[in-house]
């Protein structure tokens, strides 16, 4: 058959999240596939800045904005900002706005109208801070309040600034002109998020009733004439211009690339408005399966556009409070799709230490928003609780500043013939630094995943109460498993696995932790290439062989700030048909 290559041979390096079988990446964990069109890089992890218990008040991030040449960083609880001089991605440099002394909860929002920092309380109230005065009291006179729960905000910039305010199934807006209108939706569909084009504003919902969401065209200040039995006017009132019904309860965000408005569902579809309605561009793994993640598995302002890209925060952690672990094949984390390559891939990895490898879960509770600073310091800050390398729970703000470190999984290889002798594969890269390292996996055989919690002995042993009766050794004695954590993404072969009674205690070839160490393992099975990718290597390393089999798939780690040009599987037909 002929060499399976990435890039293929247009120089196209495609993630087909619904297919095995076409494309060539099935499967990635914190790469960049568009810094260099073609070749695949590592990304920095997103490594927590702020924390949730030192430097939060035991609070989670809600919003991000920019105001006044400051960062400003809200949770739901306390406002935080950050000098526009200096780097926010240093804890130091944040410090609490103490003027600040008013009740915030889990859907306040910030936005910058009429030149002051806008924080709505979730309540009937929106506050005011002019950078060194607080107000609690914005709203009054401008909206109405009577049983509002002010969340997400919105400010559209056409005809006059316009300030847009989510509350429950109305959309109230108001301009200092025109003053305040309100659009009242059906009662099943909550408002949760809001997007603008040239002129016009979206507002996506999610249902209350198990019924398909909506996205709203809204004109700002457009009114629609209610007619009486004989024609007579009897009021002209707020109105959207269209509703659009989307597929899924939830348009958990939305935004604007390159002049479209774009969804993404708990269905797993990224979509994108085609003039008369919103058609799927992308999809993450488990759409079109019987997964499903919860409605609020991203933030509301969770999904960015920025440089022909949308970067969504997402958690994949299964919606069944029984099923603790992450839907198959996605990883939580920020994802990117680009509309140049209409690829899109798992870009970010969410990391407590840096010595970790980043979490494949975190939690769809709290999962946060993102803002984009691609500046000297980092390209974006996102808020998230993932779990830690101690089991517990812990949230707080990251950035893009960790080291470098991604895998990526191929395709299933098949066979141009009955079997294929599958001899090599050669990778090229940049030559890498010292401690730098590409490993190569490879199966012919897949098995079903198997999950265990337990805790570490030591650092290569892991003992755990759930059955692992099902990872056996092969005819040589020896075990083609990896234990990834799922927490932590620490990654380990699997040396032996001995049982005494109820306990299974499992040998690993490298260290995942401490003692005492909570561990949530997924193990795969997986059998390491003998020699590694080493910076003596040079520009390229030869791997393998794979034997003589129907099909070969690879599983690739690439650690530190790897630039891999090629990936090439070299094969030769056994048996023709």
């Amino acid at each position: 058959m002929a060499n399976f290559t990435i890039p293929n041979s247009q120089g196209q390096t495609r993630q087909n999240n619904r297919s095995e079988t076409s494309g060539e990446i099935f499967e990635s964990f914190n790469l960049d596939l568009n810094k260099k069109l073609g070749k695949i890089n590592t990304s920095k992890k997103l490594l927590k800045v702020l924390d949730e218990d030192t430097d939060l008040q035991d609070a989670h991030v809600v919003a991000f904005e920019f105001y006044k040449a400051f960062y400003y960083l809200l949770t739901d609880d306390e406002l935080y900002r950050c000098s526009g001089s200096a780097d926010p991605t240093v804890t130091d440099n944040w410090n609490e706005v103490t003027a600040m002394n008013a009740s915030i909860s889990s859907n306040s929002d910030m936005v910058v109208f009429d030149d002051l920092l806008l924080i709505s309380n979730g309540g009937t109230s929106i506050y005011s801070f002019d950078g060194s005065t607080f107000e609690n009291d914005y709203s009054t006179g401008k909206f109405t309040r009577t049983d509002a729960d002010f969340a997400q905000m919105h400010v559209f910039r056409g005809d006059g600034d316009w300030l847009f305010v989510a509350n429950n199934n109305k959309v109230q807006y108001y301009n200092t002109a025109q003053g305040e209108f309100i659009i009242t939706l059906q009662p099943d569909q909550e408002v949760t998020g809001f997007c603008s084009g040239v002129s016009r504003v979206w507002a996506g919902t999610t249902s209350t009733s198990d019924s398909n969401a909506f996205v709203y065209e809204i004109l700002p200040g457009a009114v629609s004439t209610r007619l009486d039995a004989t024609g007579g006017t009897v009021a002209s009132v707020p109105a959207t211009e269209n509703a659009f019904e989307v597929e899924g309860e939830a348009v958990m965000s939305i935004d604007v690339l390159n002049g479209l408005p774009h969804i993404v569902t708990e269905q797993g579809n990224l979509q994108a408005f085609n003039g008369a309605g919103f058609t799927t561009v992308a999809v993450f793994p488990f759409a079109n399966t019987t997964e499903t993640i919860k409605t609020s598995a991203v933030h509301p302002k969770g999904m960015r556009a920025h440089n022909n890209s949308l970067f969504i925060n997402i958690s994949t952690e299964r919606r069944a409070e029984t099923l603790t672990d992450y839907v198959p094949n996605c990883p939580s984390g920020v994802w990117e799709y680009n509309s140049l390559t209409q690829q899109m891939h798992h870009r970010f990895a969410f990391v407590d230490v840096d010595t970790n490898n980043g979490a494949l879960e975190t939690n769809d509770a709290l999962i946060g928003p993102i803002t984009i600073l691609d500046n000297e310091y980092a390209l974006l800050l996102a808020g998230a609780q993932q779990e830690t390398s101690t089991g517990a729970g812990q949230s707080g703000m990251f950035a893009d500043i960790g080291s470098q470190y991604g895998w990526f999984k191929t395709i299933e290889i098949e066979s141009g013939s009955v079997d294929d002798a599958f001899e090599a594969v050669y990778a090229k890269a940049k030559t890498m630094a010292d401690g730098e390292s590409v490993v190569v996996k490879y199966r012919t055989v897949k098995k079903d995943s198997v999950f265990a919690t337990g805790a570490l002995a030591n650092g290569t042993t892991f003992n755990t109460t759930d059955d692992l009766s099902a990872i056996t050794a092969n005819a040589d004695g020896e075990y083609d498993w990896e234990l990834t954590d799922i927490h932590t993404g620490r990654v380990a072969q699997v040396v032996s696995i001995t049982q005494s009674t109820s306990t299974y205690s499992v040998t690993l070839d490298q260290s995942i932790g401490s003692a005492s160490t909570q561990v949530r393992a997924e193990f795969q099975n997986w059998t390491q290439s003998s020699t590694s990718y080493l910076p003596e290597d040079g520009e390229m390393k030869q791997m393998g062989g794979f034997g003589i089999n129907p099909w070969v798939q690879l599983k690739v780690y690439l650690n530190g700030a790897i630039e891999m040009r090629q990936l090439m599987v070299k094969s030769n037909t056994k048996h023709g048909v």
